[in-house]
């Protein structure tokens, strides 16, 4: 069987960093391990990893290695939709010689191996050994389908504005861009645009589904994974919070303060098990 090495990324990792996972058996880090080699020697300036023969690539991921001269770094552009894993010459025989532990171990033992251990734009990056099966991989791509229920934005949190999307598999949370404040007049509100314009009519012709092909940029809040959703009146800015199970909580401010009851009726009628409110004083 011609098995390829599984590579693909992760946002959302202990809530605080993205992961970009290469994972398969031996043979295949040894080829990891000979571009690292081949950048550090010399051989290489710059390897698109996604295309190489050897690489299999979930959830759209598209990352490029290149010797440096300055300090390292690890980068997404969301222009080109492209990771950008930039090292110095030392660096790239330092990442060769950490996965040689590896070879130590019997054909049959798992393990893993980080690679950076400061954070890069809070992106780690991890070589697994027989951790993660094909099922593991299929289940957990981020190529999904997102069965879409109701829309609504912007919503505004630490230095960003978002959109959020209330679907049957959970919470979105994409950017809303820099003409966000446009979007916050009333012709705007609970609309679909930007981003989310790429919605389609599923086969039922009912619902509306959105294809989420993994960009980072996205806030994924899975139903399994949501311990609460609390709607909080506020004197400035009524709040949407989610708390995933065992993560901190995320806060994000309503910046269309006539969408509030909107947003109460449907995360009440979609959430019902989860969902809470605090301070309003009439119900929806």
């Amino acid at each position: 069987m011609n098995e390829k090495m599984k590579l693909g990324y992760f946002p959302g990792y202990k809530n605080e960093y993205m992961m970009i996972v290469f994972s398969r058996n031996l043979n295949h880090i040894k080829k990891l391990q000979s571009l690292f080699m081949d950048l550090a020697n010399g051989l290489s300036d710059e390897v698109r990893i996604d295309k190489l023969d050897f690489i299999e690539a979930y959830s759209n991921i598209k990352i490029i290695a290149k010797v440096v001269t300055g300090e390292s770094f690890i980068i997404f552009n969301s222009q080109d939709g492209i990771f950008y894993w930039g090292a110095k010459k030392s660096d790239w025989d330092d990442y060769a010689w950490c996965i040689s532990c590896f070879e130590q171990d019997s054909d049959n033992q798992s393990g893993h191996q980080y690679l950076e251990t400061e954070k890069y734009d809070n992106i780690l990056i991890m070589i697994s050994k027989g951790e993660y099966s094909d099922e593991w991989w299929e289940e957990h791509s981020m190529e999904n389908i997102w069965n879409v229920c109701a829309t609504f934005g912007p919503l505004g949190a630490t230095w960003s504005n978002y959109h959020v999307v209330f679907a049957k598999e959970g919470v979105l949370m994409i950017p809303a861009g820099i003409f966000s404040s446009l979007w916050a007049s009333p012709a705007f509100a609970g609309t679909i645009t930007g981003m989310l314009s790429g919605l389609e009519k599923d086969n039922v012709g009912n619902s509306r589904v959105l294809t989420d092909e993994g960009s980072p940029k996205w806030k994924r809040y899975y139903i399994d994974d949501i311990e609460r959703i609390l709607l909080k009146h506020s004197f400035f800015a009524n709040e949407i919070r989610i708390k995933v199970k065992g993560q901190k909580e995320d806060v994000y401010g309503i910046l269309v303060r006539h969408q509030t009851d909107e947003i109460r009726k449907a995360a009440k009628e979609l959430y019902a098990d989860i969902y809470e409110e605090k301070g309003f004083k009439k119900s929806v």
